[in-house]
C-alpha cells in the first residue's frame, strides 16, 4: 500500500531546514559580529531572505572610516544602488535597519542637517577660535544681521535658532567648522522658554562652550524696564526648575539677575524685539 504523505523522516528533515538554523545558517551569522541579530532567532526564513543585505550592511559597520565624508544618501546609492534604500520606509533595506535597531547615526555618516539661516563675517575660516551668535526670533536676526554688518563687532557667525529647533539642528553649525574652540553665544527672550532652549542647547552639546549673551541680554534688559515689563506676561508657562534658572543667572550681575529673576518667576516676559535697530544703532551703544 502506497503512503500518500511522505515518511516521517522526509517531514522532519523538511522541518528543520525550512524553520531550524542549519549549520550553514549558523556559520552565515557569524560572519555578520557586527550586526544585533536577536530579531531573527525565531525567523529563520527571514533571515535568509535578508542575509545578503545584512551582510553589506555588516560590511559597512566594519569600514565605517570609509564613509564618514558621506551622507546617508550617498553611501545608500555606492553599497544598494539607489540613494533612498537605507533612509525611506518603503525600501527593504531601510526596513532591515529597523529589524536590527541599526540607526543612521550608528553608520557614521556625514551629519544630516537642515540648513540654518546664517550669516558669516569675514575672517570665519581663518580665525582659530571664534564668536558664534545664535538668536532665537526671525526679526532679531535681521536686526543684528543688518547692525553686525554695518558696525565692528567681535561676533564672527550669526545664526537663527528658530526657537527650539537650534536644539535639534546645533549639528549644523558643525557642519560650517563650528567645533569646541569657539564660543557660542545664545540670545533669546528674557522668559522661561528662552532659559529652557539654553538648557536644552548647554545639556545636550555640553563639550562646546555654550554661554548666554550677556551684552544682548543687558540692553534687552534695560530697554523693557522702559517699557514696563509687568504689561507684558507670557502666554508660555513652561517648567523650569530653579536650578537651571539660576545657572542661566550666575552669568550676569547681581542687579541685572535680581531684575532677570523676578521676571522670569512671575511668568513674565521681554521679547528680543523690544531691542530693535533703533535702539541698536542709537542710545543702547556705550
Amino acid at each position: 500500500r502506497t503512503s500518500i504523505n511522505p515518511p516521517l523522516y522526509k517531514k522532519y528533515k523538511i522541518l528543520k531546514e525550512t524553520h531550524f538554523f542549519t549549520s550553514e545558517d549558523e556559520i552565515n551569522k557569524t560572519k555578520l559580529n557586527k550586526l544585533n541579530l536577536k530579531y531573527y532567532n525565531k525567523r529563520v526564513l527571514e533571515f535568509r531572505e535578508d542575509y545578503d543585505i545584512l551582510l553589506k550592511l555588516n560590511d559597512i559597520l566594519r569600514n565605517k572610516d570609509k564613509y564618514t565624508d558621506l551622507s546617508l544618501n550617498e553611501l545608500s546609492y555606492e553599497i544598494f544602488g539607489y540613494e533612498k534604500e537605507m533612509s525611506d520606509s518603503d525600501y527593504k533595506v531601510y526596513k532591515i535597519m529597523k529589524k536590527i535597531g541599526l540607526k543612521s547615526e550608528d553608520i557614521g555618516c556625514r551629519l544630516r542637517n537642515n540648513p540654518l539661516l546664517n550669516t558669516i563675517f569675514r575672517g570665519f575660516y581663518e580665525n582659530k577660535s571664534r564668536n558664534v551668535l545664535i538668536v532665537e526670533n526671525l526679526d532679531t536676526y535681521w536686526t543684528l544681521n543688518r547692525y553686525l554688518r554695518e558696525n565692528p563687532s567681535d561676533i564672527d557667525m550669526l545664526v537663527w535658532g528658530c526657537g527650539y529647533d537650534i536644539t535639534k539642528n546645533f549639528n549644523g553649525l558643525i557642519l560650517y567648522g563650528v567645533n569646541n574652540n569657539d564660543s557660542i553665544l545664545y540670545y533669546g527672550d528674557i522668559d522661561l522658554e528662552g532659559v529652557l532652549i539654553f538648557k536644552i542647547l548647554k545639556e545636550r552639546y555640553s563639550e562646546y562652550n555654550i554661554l548666554p549673551c550677556v551684552t544682548l541680554y543687558t540692553m534687552l534688559l534695560k530697554s523693557g524696564k522702559e517699557k514696563g515689563i509687568n504689561k507684558s506676561v507670557s502666554q508660555n508657562h513652561r517648567c523650569v526648575e530653579d536650578c537651571d534658572i539660576e545657572y542661566f543667572l550666575k552669568n550676569f550681575s547681581t542687579d541685572d539677575r535680581d531684575v532677570i529673576e523676578n521676571v522670569l518667576k512671575n511668568r513674565q516676559y521681554i521679547p528680543q524685539e523690544s531691542l530693535n535697530y533703533i535702539k541698536l544703532r542709537g542710545e543702547y551703544i556705550e
